[in-house]
């Protein structure tokens, strides 16, 4: 009988693990992932008024339902970032078994990894928000005319603080808003333009917008990679501890 052909499927694999674990891949995909970024602010502010007038901020659900050419860059960097966090994970993972196989037991040899797995992490957290974000209708708040958010809480004005500059402009501007929950507990809460009301770790944000004639408008934001993106940098500040020492820090001669 005629020997069987070796099958093609195992040398293509082998070469997909070399080219995953490769430093190159990771060199790579960082500078394609830049260049994009930077193709997409030239042409997000060229089509703002025709095919990225739907875009806002993070979100990318715009990108997908309505599809267009101009947005190639995002296609092409979704692609890109996915491969980049691939191969992060995948040459982590290798370090991590590598040294823990050699006998390495001080966290200093595991802090890379830590810090890698922050990055990653952080990739997924704005895919999370982008897919999942979402703005609510604006909400109108004025006295004696309280608002019902989408979650069954309920905000009432009680006051507005308008503090000025010395030429009369104003310098800060805050409403005391009472917040009643569904189950009926009450508490105060301050809204200012960097100070939001936010729960669950910022996954839900309800912020100042603007004060219109004696009217305090907010938005309300559903913003579920919050939370990933603050795990992210708790593990990144983990992973700077576990070195040891400052990474910034000239080190003294002895």
């Amino acid at each position: 009988m005629p020997s069987e052909r070796p099958s093609a499927a195992p040398g293509l694999l082998a070469v997909a693990g070399r080219l995953l674990r490769s430093q190159g891949l990771g060199v790579a995909s960082g500078f394609a992932s830049a260049l994009l970024l930077a193709v997409g602010s030239v042409v997000l502010t060229a089509t703002r008024d025709g095919a990225s007038r739907d875009v806002h901020m993070d979100d990318l659900r715009a990108f997908f339902t309505h599809p267009s050419p101009w947005h190639l860059w995002l296609y092409l960097l979704a692609g890109t970032l996915a491969l980049y966090g691939l191969n992060t994970v995948v040459c982590t993972a290798d370090t991590v078994i590598a040294r823990w196989r050699a006998g390495l037991r001080q966290p200093r040899a595991y802090a890379a990894a830590v810090i890698h797995f922050s990055f990653v992490l952080a990739l997924l957290a704005h895919l999370v928000g982008g897919l999942g974000g979402r703005d609510e209708a604006p909400v109108v708040l004025a006295p004696g005319r309280p608002a019902t958010l989408d979650d069954g809480r309920v905000l009432s004005l009680q006051d507005v603080d308008v503090r000025l500059n010395p030429d009369d402009t104003p310098r800060e501007i805050a409403a005391l808003v009472r917040v009643t929950e569904p189950d009926g507990r009450q508490h105060d809460a301050r809204i200012a333009y960097n100070h939001p009301l936010a729960r669950g770790l910022g996954a839900d944000l309800v912020l100042l917008a603007k004060l219109d004639r004696g009217a305090v408008i907010l938005s309300h934001r559903h913003a579920p990679g919050h939370p990933l993106v603050l795990l992210a940098g708790l593990l990144m500040l983990v992973g700077v501890a576990m070195m040891g020492r400052h990474p910034w820090a000239a080190r003294r001669p002895r």
